[in-house]
């Protein structure tokens, strides 16, 4: 008697376990995103709780308020949208007051294969004035894809610094005015993880991959008020625009 099974049989199981398959795989999949889609509800109320308790007005979702910052990574992929988004004055701790806002963003890369979604914690400050353009990027993957847009990568007296950091910007003597040795010393306390930052017009833009908590808003939004205050005043009437 033959050791292999009856090829009949055997596919007379097939029918049945291939569909078995893919039924225990999409519940599988309907069952995570029940758990994101609820966690994402959660977030989003405590979030509007939280805005609500310091005065901040809050929106559920914006899919165009990036559009007004030409930034390399909110041009990236599709989907692309911010959610969570707060807005109301922050002091910083020289007693300066600026409107701020924060924001979870999230775009969504795809291939002949999968896909897969990036998220960003963004703040934003007013700015006194606008002014020209300018790049902060820790060197890595964000200076990577900044270098694929052009731009020269602009040197300081700082040989550390210069290797930790990539910047740009549209005007060589604002970029020298702005970027100072506190401020140097600044963006080296967090190291190169700590963000990316883009001047825009009246706006600094400061990011950091990750999920938006409200454990985090307050700390991003210190440095980036931190950055703006070591800002000379002469800057915003010598080089507004």
């Amino acid at each position: 008697m033959s050791n292999f099974p009856d090829p009949t049989i055997v596919a007379g199981y097939l029918p049945i376990a291939i569909p078995a398959f893919f039924v225990v795989m999409l519940v599988f999949i309907l069952v995570v995103k029940a758990k994101d889609k609820k966690r994402a509800k959660q977030v989003s109320e405590e979030t509007l709780q939280w805005a609500a308790a310091r005065g901040w007005q809050y929106r559920g979702i914006d899919k165009q308020l990036v559009d007004q910052w030409d930034i390399p990574v909110f041009r990236s992929g599709g989907k692309r949208k911010a959610t969570d988004i707060m807005f109301g004055a922050f002091a910083s701790r020289q007693g300066a007051t600026y409107n701020v806002m924060s924001f979870q963003y999230q775009y969504t890369v795809s291939t002949e294969d999968n896909s897969n979604t990036f998220y960003l914690h963004v703040v934003a400050v007013q700015l006194p004035s606008a002014v020209p353009g300018l790049a902060l990027v820790p060197e890595g993957p964000s200076a990577r894809v900044l270098r694929s847009f052009g731009g020269q990568d602009i040197t300081f007296e700082s040989e550390a610094f210069n290797r930790a950091w990539r910047v740009t910007a549209d005007s060589l003597p604002f970029a020298h005015a702005v970027i100072h040795p506190q401020v140097m010393e600044l963006l080296s306390v967090g190291g190169p993880t700590a963000g990316c930052y883009f001047l825009r017009g009246s706006t600094l833009i400061y990011y950091g991959f990750g999920l938006q908590t409200v454990a985090r808003v307050d700390q991003r939004l210190s440095h980036a008020v931190d950055l703006v205050d070591l800002i000379p005043g002469f800057v915003w009437q010598d080089y507004a625009l």
